[in-house]
């Protein structure tokens, strides 16, 4: 099977994966911005404040990691939208059109054969033949100009084809990287759950760290707690996403 192209329906698709990733970003940059606040919440210190710091550390460049090749992404997207033009192509249909040309051109080449023979078998008959030979002659043109027509499509499919093959490879490599990054965190995650602390900051379970560190998550204030709630909020919600 040769190659096909349909640009409304690739253009669908390529707006569609725009929009999620667009939506992706948004609840990123939500998570970005709940982290950045909590590494930057210099009123939380001790052993396990600063563990919980080093974890989100990693976290916080993965999030920006994945900002980056959701906007490879979403270039790749609309590169390929533009370039794959308003045509509808099918490489086996082009060529079975060829091919058909070619066979008509056959016949009435072998006509055009016949009838140079009658003119000089039957010259009372000659102009007749004349006539019939120009006419076969032009329909050949004709064919000849819709066969370049026809592999001038095929030229473009294959451009096409060519001009988009490596659009994506550079959000591909992004989200290997990430996917390394991923699956390092989800092993750190096995140490322990980040933490379970409400909204408001107080603690509702074990934080998963040494003795000395849990100690570390009391008594805080109440507004720096609010700020390391809300980061382990949205990291618990990556965890989810993320199967860590």
């Amino acid at each position: 099977m040769g190659l096909m192209l349909f640009p409304d329906l690739i253009r669908r698709e390529a707006a569609s994966s725009t929009a999620e990733l667009e939506a992706d970003n948004k609840g990123y940059i939500r998570a970005l911005t709940a982290i950045e606040e909590f590494l930057n919440e210099d009123r939380l210190q001790g052993v396990g404040w600063d563990a919980m710091r080093r974890r989100f550390s990693g976290h916080r460049e993965v999030i920006k990691e994945l900002l980056i090749a959701n906007k490879a992404m979403i270039d790749a997207n609309e590169k390929l939208s533009n370039a794959v033009g308003e045509e509808i192509l099918i490489e086996d249909d082009l060529r079975a059109g060829i091919s058909c040309l070619e066979n008509i051109n056959n016949s009435l080449r072998a006509m055009v054969a016949v009838f140079g023979a009658a003119m000089l078998s039957s010259p009372l008959y000659a102009g007749y033949y004349q006539l019939l030979m120009e006419e076969y002659e032009d329909n050949i043109s004709i064919n000849l100009k819709n066969i370049a027509l026809l592999e001038g499509k095929i030229e473009k499919l294959y451009r096409i084809e060519a001009e988009t093959a490596n659009l994506y490879d550079r959000a591909d490599s992004l989200y290997d990287n990430i996917n390394s990054a991923i699956a390092a965190i989800r092993v750190d995650m096995e140490d322990g759950p980040v933490a379970y602390i409400r909204e408001d900051g107080t603690i509702i379970g074990d934080v998963g760290y040494e003795t000395e560190g849990v100690n570390d998550l009391k008594g805080f204030p109440e507004e720096a707690g609010v700020v390391a709630g809300a980061a382990i909020g949205v990291m618990l919600e990556m965890a989810e996403e993320f199967k860590l």
